[in-house]
This record gives C-alpha cells, structure tokens and sequence, in this order.
C-alpha cells in the first residue's frame, strides 16, 4: 500500500465517469468500417455493454447517448428508461450533433479559423448563454502542445469547467483509450482539480466522460481499460502533498515543487486500487473478470449473425 492510502480509498469513493454508447459501436474512417461481430448495434446492446462496464468497475453508472445514432425522431423514451432499469446503468449527457458539417471544432475539421477557435471563445459564449453553460474540455480536441492543464485551472478558477471527454490522441481526435498515449498529462489535469479541491475545501462539480471508439481494441475491454487507468490517474493526483507543493512555490524551489508531482505520480497505486475494489464486492482485476465471464463471445455469437455485411459508425 502507497502512503497516504486513505487519501486514495476517499478520492476514489468520490470518482464516478460517464461511458459513451458510441464506443461500443462499429467505427472506422472514411475509407471504410472495421467491424467486430460482438459489437454493439442497437440502442439496447449499448446499454447492455456499458452495463458490463459499469458491473466490474463500480464507477460508471451512466451512458452518454447522441441524438442522432441513439435518439433518432420518434423514439419513445420509455424505452429507453426501461433499458436504464433492465442493464442497470442510466442513460447520461444527450451529445447534439453539432459536428456532421463541416464547420465548428479548432483542429479537425478546422485548422486556420473556426466560429469557436478556442477555450476563450468557449468560456465567453457559455456565459453568454446563461449560468447553467459552461466549458466543456476535449483532451483530443486541441492544437498541438497544447497547455490543457493550465486551460483546466484557468476555467476552474472562473468557475466554468463542466466536465471532460477524455480521451487520448496522437495526432488529431484519434479517440485512443485514456493514456495510451500520454498518462502524466491526464495525471497533471487531474493534479489541478485537486489542487482547487484543496485550495477550496470543496468538491469540484465535474463531470467526468469517456470519447473514445476503437476501430481493433475490444469494445468493452477498451472501455473498462480507458475506466481503470482513469481511477489509477485519480489516485495518484490524490497522493500530492498540497502543503509541500504550496511551500515550494512561494520559495521558489521548482525542482521540489516539480518533484510533488513526480512522487505521487511514480507511486504505485494498484494495491490501493485492488483494496478499494474488494471492499466495494467488485473483481481486484475488472478487465480479467471481465474475460472470465464469456460476454465477449456470447455477444459475438448473437450479434454477430445479425451484422453480416452491415456497418454503422454508431
């Protein structure tokens, strides 16, 4: 067990993210689809994997849906309570579809203008739009070397950070899983919520959401991989000493300020991890229980006969 231990079981009670229906689905590119049979193509079977999600994490009781994919003209929404009741997850955030032209986000589509350019533009037109707008942080969704820990602490300072689409990207939106890529950036977002936290002696009104899809990654593992690096992420910004960290800054001392963050991040905090799990009835290791249980194949086998020569990106 890391120090501080219960400092991470109380960070990690307070910890809940938000799955997406899309990542359970069919995706590809413009060139074409790359299709899995135990992917998802109904409404219900998003539900019945992110069901899967949430029954061996224990932190994702919810499931973003979009208007379009999920919620097309006509659907009735009893059903899709009846859904939240049968797969044991509510449905979440409702997406628009504010993307299908080619016009809106900075980097992809856009590269040189865009009606919202920036997390400035963001956070003025939210607080035009009312106290209950506010910005929206897409870690796939940025310029190149962009300081996205610093967008974090500045709209938390103003009180307009809403919440997050996490993912991770090499390039432009590639939708990876969280961390894939760069964990210590995700570590560094999450250090500034919990440096707010402290400063404030209050819990930041977050909400935490996944935006990914994989075109090879299994559907569900995928998912379940994005949701435990994510808690792994969270714990370890939950092991900065704040009173160290503060000290260090108005002295002037960067390599000890830097070094805060250094040691909570190169804490292991899977043993913490594993003990939050077994305390909470869920499986120490969620992706092998997951694999374990046959879900993958069952669905492949019911789905996959339906889907021959199909494809959908949603």
């Amino acid at each position: 067990m890391p120090h501080n231990s219960n400092h991470v079981l109380a960070a990690l009670d307070t910890f809940r993210i938000e799955v997406p229906s899309w990542g359970f689905a069919d995706t590809g590119t413009r060139f074409g689809k790359f299709l899995q049979d135990s992917a998802a193509s109904t409404l219900e079977e998003k539900f019945a994997d992110a069901g899967q999600v949430h029954h061996f994490t224990g932190v994702c009781p919810t499931v973003a849906l979009h208007v379009l994919w999920d919620l097309p003209a006509g659907t009735d929404l009893r059903e899709v309570i009846k859904l939240s009741d049968k797969y044991g997850v509510r449905a979440g955030s409702i997406n628009p579809n504010v993307f299908q032209d080619q016009e809106y986000k900075p980097f992809e589509p856009a590269f040189y203008h865009s009606d919202i350019g920036d997390w400035g533009m963001a956070l003025l037109l939210a607080r035009a739009a009312g106290p209950k707008a506010f910005v929206l942080v897409d870690t796939g969704h940025h310029y190149q070397a962009q300081n996205i820990e610093q967008i974090v602490a500045w709209l938390l300072s103003e009180n307009m950070l809403g919440g997050f689409h996490f993912n991770d990207r090499r390039y432009a939106d590639d939708d990876l899983t969280l961390g894939s890529i760069d964990p210590y950036q995700i570590f560094r977002v999450f250090a500034e919520i919990r440096h707010w936290e402290w400063e404030s002696r209050q819990l930041a009104d977050i909400a935490y959401m996944v935006d990914q899809s994989h075109n090879l990654k299994n559907k569900v593992e995928a998912m379940i991989q994005t949701v435990m690096t994510a808690q792994l992420l969270y714990a370890k910004a939950a092991l900065i000493d704040h009173e160290a960290l503060q000290k260090a800054r108005r002295e002037q001392r960067l390599i000890d300020a830097e070094n805060c963050y250094k040691d909570a991040y190169e804490t292991d905090c899977r043993p913490a991890l594993r003990e939050w799990r077994k305390s909470h009835g869920l499986a120490e290791d969620p992706l092998q229980a997951f694999r374990a249980s046959g879900y993958t194949e069952r669905a492949a086998r019911e789905r996959g006969v339906r889907k021959k020569g199909a494809s959908s990106y949603a």
